[in-house]
């Protein structure tokens, strides 16, 4: 076979294919239920810590902060494709955080595997205990 018509199959085969597994259904995104299903997520990789009741769920279900009971760590649980990640944060992890928008905010992280996050809250009051529990890590430095 010519490497031009190879070159040129490729991409076409490789496109057909990532097509074919995102319209079967078989590439699903996660998404939280609701605040029982965010604490579940967080307790079964941090067994030991204490999650409080206190969840705030972003408007797309996408991510929740968890506030701790007895620390002044935050939990945090995100989806990331069809799973979720779990962080139990502290003050050394927040590098910054920024209000911007109506129900926005920008987290900026310590961590190279995932330097930003923005998060969009359903209301104000969502956004202002997030900001209180985050200044509330900012002060613990």
């Amino acid at each position: 076979m010519p490497l031009e018509i190879f070159a040129l199959i490729t991409p076409l085969g490789i496109a057909l294919v990532v097509l074919i597994v995102r319209y079967s259904g078989l590439s699903k995104t996660a998404r939280l239920k609701d605040r029982k299903n965010a604490i579940d997520l967080f307790r079964r990789d941090f067994a030991g810590e204490n999650p409080s009741e206190n969840v705030i769920i972003s408007s797309d279900h996408n991510a929740a902060f968890v506030a701790m009971n007895g620390s002044n760590k935050l939990g945090l649980v995100e989806a990331t494709g069809d799973r979720f990640i779990t962080r139990l944060l502290d003050s050394k992890d927040i590098a910054s955080f920024e209000h911007y928008g109506n129900n926005s905010l920008s987290i900026g992280f310590r961590d190279f595997t995932h330097p930003v996050g923005r998060y969009e809250f359903n209301n104000q009051q969502e956004l202002s205990t997030v900001l209180e529990h985050l200044r509330k890590l900012e002060k613990h430095q």
